[in-house]
């Protein structure tokens, strides 16, 4: 599929925003999440980003 030039993971938008923490950083659920993970409470949306990226980083 991708010597096509065609997707490999199809998803929707739709998809994407309730199942992507990244696209959800701004949520109250995530931030609580990041929180947990860091043992501070994110200021902002990006900051949240930023916890929950490098958790992924570091998983």
């Amino acid at each position: 599929m991708r010597s096509e030039n065609r997707p490999t993971v199809p998803s929707r938008l739709e998809e994407e925003m309730h199942t992507n923490p990244f696209m959800r950083c701004s949520t109250d659920a995530v931030a609580r999440a990041a929180a947990d993970h860091s043992g501070r409470m994110p200021a902002c949306k990006s900051e949240t980003f930023a916890i929950i990226r490098h958790w992924k980083d570091n998983f």
